[in-house]
């Protein structure tokens, strides 16, 4: 019975990996853009570290994800970034699994600005995971490249090309680009697209709303899986609430709550 638990586990993640492109991108989810339907080029926060450039106050972050409502399947994410003249930069660690099976990932982002409008960046992560089924863990490193563009304050344009150099044999490139527009006051409609070099395509859609002042609600759906999503954002004083949830078709409900902190 010890055996088959953690088998039932990792078939589970398996199965959601491979139509998600990789345990690995949902390590670093932040909480907006898993409601927005898992945005990655769009995210305000680390997947693209194009975005640190477009910060203003440095800020640090934790959240929980859980992958459909069991435990040992729960994601802990901790982060920080520090916008400064010179080169924007962030931390992130975040420790995903249980004591058969465990991923740790630290990832370092920077970003500059070579135009008023316009940044670049670039994160390299460490990337760990041992199971019980390997005699060692097996250790990779990677780096993305990101370009954040904004065209004016209700459009921008994002650009992530994920695991472009990496030494995990079965880590694939992923690249993701998308547009954010302000439709009217406080309603923003996000759109990105993602292609792996297997030929896996998926559209992200996402709508965010701020219903009242500093209340947001978030709805958004992946068109791969067809998970629809959606979240909602509180703001108090220098604290940010948020809280996303996804329906996988097959495996259920996963849900993500983050806090963040700004100095």
């Amino acid at each position: 019975m010890k055996k088959v638990i953690p088998f039932t586990i990792m078939i589970l993640t398996g199965l959601f990996s491979f139509q998600a492109q990789a345990i690995g991108e949902l390590i670093s989810t932040d909480a907006r853009s898993f409601a927005l339907g898992n945005l990655h080029a769009l995210s305000r926060e680390f997947l693209n570290p194009a975005s640190l450039s477009f910060h203003t106050n440095p800020q640090a972050s934790v959240s929980v994800l859980n992958q459909f409502e069991m435990k040992e399947l729960n994601t802990f994410y901790l982060g920080g970034k520090y916008p400064n003249p010179y080169v924007d930069a962030g931390l992130t660690v975040s420790h995903y699994g249980y004591t058969d099976y465990r991923i740790v990932q630290v990832q370092s982002g920077f970003a500059k600005k070579i135009l008023p409008n316009l940044a670049v960046g670039l994160n390299l992560i460490y990337f760990s995971e041992s199971s019980f089924l390997e005699e060692r863990d097996r250790n990779c490193l990677s780096s993305d490249i990101g370009l954040y563009y904004q065209f004016n304050p209700k459009l921008a344009f994002a650009f992530l090309a994920a695991n472009l150099l990496h030494t995990f044999p079965d880590r694939i490139e992923n690249f993701y680009g998308g547009l954010s527009y302000e439709v009217v006051e406080n309603c923003s409609f996000l759109l990105e697209t993602h292609y792996g070099v297997n030929r896996y395509f998926n559209l992200s859609l996402g709508i965010e709303y701020e219903l009242v002042e500093k209340f947001k609600i978030r709805t958004g759906i992946q068109t791969g899986i067809k998970a629809p999503s959606f979240g909602v954002a509180f703001q108090q004083n220098l604290w940010t609430m948020d809280a996303g949830f996804s329906l996988h078709p097959v495996l259920g409900v996963s849900s993500i709550i983050g806090v963040n902190y700004h100095f």
